[in-house]
């Protein structure tokens, strides 16, 4: 007797299972672009801030490089005890400071944010006319390689896209930049685009300029100011209109650089002006060089970055102003950052675990300042 054949599944089934099929292949390739895309990038400073773990921080610092090199946030735990981060990376755009304030609240909840007005003085923006193709093109990747794809990514991508006036191509290998990568040699251990070694200021602080300042051409700040170029303006403006959405207190800042120009103390004093009109606090650190105790001939190694005696000096003054003015946890004596604190190896903590990627922190960073600095 032969066999029936089996029924066939309704249509609408099947046309369910390709549907799903389709979904999951799908989410598969954007899964694996996306990760792919994260192991082949090249530049990778601003990774380390999504290996911290989620609201952890109590104070996120943001600016440029000049920011970064200046600030140590495992001396300030060491000192004070809060946790902190420096959300910046080289040649930050004025544009990108609020969306990376935006990117730094999806997953932490500081009771402080503060943002140092630096890329508005050396007037870092896309169309910058004393900027080479190359470093246009350089400039853009620091500005948004090491951030997660994202939205506010996305943002940072398109307004750096429509200043440039660039065509749907070339804006879309922005977005999507394997396409700019696929040459490099990938690195599987940025699979995530998050490391646990923070080693922000490193490359800074191992370096040494020895009197690159020419003393006798400072510039000196005669409290005048200047209006910025139209898009500058524009981008403080929602800087200070983000800031005030912000889940947390926001402060301002410059920190202690010397000038070039004549035009930059007048840009940071508009820009001062601008930030207390809207209700909040500058700290102009400009005028403080002196009390902080800042050398140029061993502080710095060019004429705005500092190296690890200038980032000590500019750490301590950092941490005492905020520990008088906020009312900041100490997060040692109650243990409750203990990642924190495993990080720090002086002979009165426990073993290192913080920044897993430098447990050796304090002998590097001693090491820096022990540098032969003779010529």
């Amino acid at each position: 007797m032969e066999k029936e054949p089996a029924a066939r599944a309704p249509r609408k089934h099947r046309k369910l299972r390709r549907l799903v099929s389709a979904i999951l292949t799908l989410l598969l390739f954007v899964y694996l672009f996306v990760h792919i895309s994260y192991a082949y990038r090249g530049y990778e400073m601003q990774t380390e801030f999504y290996g911290i773990p989620k609201n952890s921080l109590d104070v996120v610092f943001f600016g440029t490089s000049i920011t970064f090199s200046g600030i140590l946030p495992m001396e300030l735990y060491n000192t004070h005890g809060f946790t902190s981060y420096v959300m910046a990376t080289n040649m930050q755009y004025e544009g990108s400071l609020r969306w990376n304030l935006r990117e730094v609240q999806k997953t932490q909840s500081p009771k402080l944010f503060v943002i140092d007005i630096t890329p508005f003085v050396l007037e870092t923006y896309p169309t910058n006319a004393e900027y080479t193709e190359d470093e246009r093109d350089l400039y853009f990747k620091y500005n948004i390689d090491s951030l997660k794809y994202s939205l506010n990514r996305a943002a940072i991508v398109e307004e750096s896209a429509n200043a440039l006036g660039l065509g749907l191509m070339d804006r879309l290998s922005w977005h999507l930049d394997l396409s700019r990568y696929h040459t490099n040699l990938p690195n599987i251990a940025k699979w995530n685009n998050s490391r646990k070694p923070l080693q922000y200021g490193f490359d800074y602080l191992a370096k040494n300029g020895q009197s690159v300042v020419d003393v006798s051409a400072m510039l000196t700040d005669d409290g005048s100011s200047m209006p910025l170029a139209e898009g500058s303006e524009k981008n403080l403006s929602l800087l200070i209109e983000e800031a005030g959405k912000a889940k947390g207190e926001v402060i301002f800042m410059c920190s202690p650089m010397s000038f070039r120009k004549e035009r930059q103390y007048r840009i940071k004093n508009h820009v001062m002006e601008k930030i207390r009109e809207a209700g909040f606090v500058f700290w102009d650190f400009t005028k403080d060089r002196e009390k902080i105790g800042l050398d140029y001939a061993t502080d710095y190694w060019n004429y705005c970055h500092f190296d690890a005696l200038g980032a000590e000096k500019v750490s301590a003054n950092l941490g005492r102003t905020l520990k008088e003015n906020f009312d900041l946890p100490d997060r040692r004596a109650d243990r409750s950052a203990p990642e924190w604190d495993q990080g720090y190896p002086r002979a009165d903590r426990s073993a290192p675990e913080w920044d897993q990627g430098y447990p050796f922190w304090l002998e590097r960073f001693e090491s820096y300042k022990n540098t032969d600095r003779s010529r």
